[in-house]
């Protein structure tokens, strides 16, 4: 996880939630390209181990993106979203 949130700094770090123990621990990030922090944004768990990371805003910009995050091996994917109205 990574985050912030509106007019508040986000923070570049990456944690990871340990279920059993209930601790969070820093992470490295991902090697490839991944999102930029952002707020407002929906992330939801599908399966195992796939995140999907759906829009939010940043400093001044609004994200129409989807991005997916595989915990297992660590790649992120992106797909800009198009806005069907």
């Amino acid at each position: 996880m990574q985050g912030g949130a509106q007019d508040v700094p986000t923070d570049p770090n990456w944690y990871c939630l340990d279920t059993e123990t209930r601790e969070w621990r820093a992470v490295e990030p991902p090697k490839e390209g991944s999102p930029v922090p952002r707020s407002g944004h929906t992330a939801n768990l599908v399966g195992e181990s796939r995140i999907y990371i759906l829009g939010g805003r940043g400093h001044r910009d609004e994200y129409n993106e989807l991005w997916v995050f595989d915990a297992s091996t660590y790649p992120f994917k992106y797909t800009l979203c198009h806005n069907s109205t």
